[in-house]
């Protein structure tokens, strides 16, 4: 979860907080933010490294604000992943919908709090199991607007493999 309070420049991020669990139902998940144990080798503490498929919470706090609008990467916006063995997957199919960016992931403050909730798509791992890097971060903007203006928070997270890659049915 990316969570924003006090804008604008005093926002302080708040990661870790998984909604994987919500999704899955009855199946076992790693959480890296834990830095549980997965095929007997201990994982690296990392908040910000997610799992294709899993649901990633963005959260801001702020009785002034507007609206909020999430932008990301293009390869995690994407609505289809070709594989490296050749498999086209479409977002549909996992999900039943499709996402359009940014007329989805714009949200109005209610209350003085706005949330959005995005179920990642499948994408090139940014980071091997074996913590090996394979290619940058993607980036994830959250713009806060108020009465004309706006504020960019701009946040960083790696991909490691997707949640089929470590269910295990209870």
């Amino acid at each position: 979860m990316i969570s924003i309070q006090n804008f604008p420049s005093d926002a302080i991020p708040l990661l870790g907080v998984r909604d994987s669990k919500e999704l899955l139902g009855k199946f076992a998940i790693v959480d890296f933010a834990k830095g549980e144990l997965i095929l007997n080798r201990r994982l690296v503490n990392d908040a910000n490294r997610y799992m294709g498929l899993e649901r990633l919470t963005i959260s801001c706090i702020n009785l002034n604000a507007n609206s909020m609008v999430v932008r990301f990467s293009p390869q995690l916006e994407a609505m289809k992943y070709t594989s490296p063995a050749g498999i086209t997957y479409d977002y549909f199919d996992f999900f039943k919908k499709h996402v359009y960016f940014p007329a989805d992931s714009t949200v109005s403050f209610t209350s003085g709090k706005a949330i959005w909730k995005y179920s990642l798509p499948l994408a090139n791992e940014t980071l091997s199991w074996k913590n090996v890097r394979k290619r940058p971060k993607y980036y994830v903007d959250v713009i806060i607007n108020r009465d004309g203006y706006s504020e960019l928070r701009k946040y960083y997270i790696d991909i490691t493999g997707n949640v089929t890659d470590i269910i295990k049915p209870q």
